[in-house]
């Protein structure tokens, strides 16, 4: 609602001055104190554009703000102009507006009729699940959420690392060394500690690359044998991945491997690859590389290295199979955007790839998106090199039950701790990572993020329980009526505030891919709640202030629950 007004404020700048309403609606900022007002414009810019002195500029707008609807007062300060909303009416407007739309509040129409794509987790198949795939899984499942949010329609796909040199090295791995005695048992640790073992050997034993690489050659020849163990691989990867995402709480519109299998599960990365290299080759974008290897080149100036499409062997790339996979795409989906949700190391390959899509005149250049993230600290000195996503988890969910049975025994009575237990840990695992912002390293402190208090998921899920505590407590239908000019402490007024900064900041996280704005958003909100618990009581003695607080945490609660739910936190109603 508060951006609703700011466009009639900027409509009312744009009459006085004719600068576009548009502009000046993006100039609107929050005070740097609180005591300076509610919002504010700076002049600087817009006063230099009518060529006007910044303080005549501010003061003029002053006197036109004075009669706005809205608005309480306007005060010029060194180029500001500083705005002050009339509390009652905005805050009975925007509760009313917030408890009749309910969890559809702050959501939005803008991306009607576009359809996003998001690629994210893409774990490799015969390999368990790290942590390592945690951080794509999490930021790409909180993106697919905001934009639907907004009216988008989003696809989101799994690209499952199951083709190519590391494919081929386990399957060389698993003919030499796999017990099949054994093979109901841990079969997706053994393959891991068998891709292990190869790295290691390969070191004493070069030839082990060169058999990966005949393997490599049969895939690709589709040789049936080489199928039949690669198909195998799939599906044990599979039931691991799918148990995991279960735990997560997240969903996939398709599985789509680098081998472009079809719907009978017949690979055919090979015939679509071979047609981009045709296609780039005519276009002529190829060039000849040592040994008969071909690669692309960029121009110097934009000091990008060549980009490898065919190896000397005659075998392909992952960009090849990138370019492929695009094109498929796009025939399938005439997307508006593609997001590609991958760390940070992989940014020259993107960068790469989509200067390849413009060199090559695909309509979809310009339209895709590298969502860089950083890597998780702490965790592999006390682990190993692959940390199991799985183990973490189960650790987590452990502490939590024990945290969670210390702070409220009388749970046990009303709800599954181990439910609960699993949603406060997978909640502090995501809050963990998408407070963040995504280009940054996450420090891994388990003990500290099952913490409930600070900035972390059980906090979040806390503050929440204590909303439905209160509404429970209440026992009755919601008020038709109150009176929000008793809404008026500062306590009051600052979650206000917060609810009508809701959409704002859900359009914020969605158009900087930053999932991590809805998490800050989140502990501001529960930070003003917990100060306006110290210092008033909603079910008190009068029934028309009981009223409008109640109507308050209401809101508050909408808005709570679906923040959370759009990262992915389960908004507990007991904990």
């Amino acid at each position: 609602m508060l951006d609703e007004l700011k466009k009639e404020w900027a409509e009312v700048v744009e009459k006085e001055t004719g600068i576009p309403a548009e502009e000046v609606f993006s100039y609107f900022e929050k005070p740097k104190k609180e005591e300076m007002g509610d919002v504010a414009l700076p002049c600087f810019k817009l006063a230099k554009q009518i060529k006007e002195d910044v303080k005549n500029f501010a003061e003029r707008l002053k006197n036109t703000f004075s009669t706005v609807p809205f608005i309480s007062s306007a005060e010029v300060v060194g180029g500001y102009l500083n705005l002050r909303i009339e509390r009652a009416s905005f805050t009975q407007k925007l509760l009313k507006k917030v408890l009749e739309e309910g969890e559809n509040y702050g959501s939005s129409k803008e991306g009607d009729g576009k359809t996003v794509l998001i690629d994210f987790s893409s774990p490799n198949i015969a390999k368990p699940f790290g942590v390592g795939h945690l951080r794509s899984t999490v930021l790409g499942a909180a993106l697919g959420r905001i934009l639907q949010f907004l009216g988008y329609k989003v696809i989101g796909i799994n690209y499952l690392g199951d083709w190519g040199a590391q494919v081929a090295k386990m399957m060389v791995a698993y003919q030499k060394w796999f017990d099949k005695s054994d093979k109901e048992k841990d079969t997706i640790k053994k393959l891991y500690e068998l891709y292990v073992r190869f790295h290691k050997e390969e070191e004493e034993n070069p030839h082990l690359a060169q058999e990966a690489d005949k393997v490599l050659k049969s895939l690709e020849e589709c040789e049936k044998k080489s199928l039949e163990l690669w198909r195998e691989f799939i599906e044990i990867s599979m039931a691991e991945f799918r148990r995991i995402y279960e735990i997560l709480g997240v969903d996939f519109d398709e599985f789509a491997g680098e081998s472009m299998c079809d719907e009978k599960g017949a690979p055919r990365c090979i015939e679509r690859m071979d047609s981009v290299i045709k296609e780039l080759a005519e276009k002529r974008l190829l060039t000849e590389g040592e040994g008969g290897a071909l690669i692309v080149e960029f121009d110097q100036k934009e000091k990008i290295p060549p980009l490898m499409m065919r190896k000397s062997d005659g075998t392909t790339l992952y960009a090849t199979r990138e370019v492929a996979v695009a094109l498929e795409r796009w025939r399938k989906y005439k997307f508006d955007r593609m997001l590609y949700v991958v760390g940070v190391p992989q940014k020259l390959h993107f960068q790469q790839v989509f200067r390849l899509f413009e060199m090559a005149g695909y309509p979809f250049a310009g339209r895709c998106e590298h969502i860089a993230f950083g890597h998780y600290l702490g965790m592999s000195t006390r682990r190993g090199t692959m940390v199991l996503l799985e183990e973490v988890l189960n650790e987590l969910i452990e502490k939590a039950r024990k945290v969670i049975e210390e702070k409220n025994p009388e749970l046990l009575k009303v709800e599954d701790p181990n439910k609960v237990a699993k949603d406060v840990a997978v909640g502090a695992l995501i809050f963990n990572d998408l407070k963040n912002e995504r280009i940054k390293d996450v420090v891994y402190d388990e003990e500290r993020f099952l913490s409930f208090d600070g900035e972390t998921g059980p906090y979040l899920q806390y503050a929440h329980t204590r909303l439905c505590g209160i509404l429970r407590k209440w026992g009755k239908s919601l008020p038709r009526e109150f009176d929000a000019k008793l809404l008026s402490s500062d306590e009051e007024w600052r979650l206000v505030m917060n609810l009508s900064e809701f959409s704002r900041t859900v359009k914020n996280a969605a158009e900087h891919r930053e999932p991590s704005r809805i998490a800050n958003y989140l502990i501001e909100c529960a930070s003003n709640l917990n100060l306006f618990y110290q210092r008033h009581r909603v079910l008190c003695e009068e029934n028309n202030l009981t009223n409008a607080r109640i109507s308050l945490v209401a809101a508050l609660r909408i808005v709570l629950a679906k923040g959370l739910e759009l990262l992915g936190i389960k908004p507990l109603e007991r904990m």
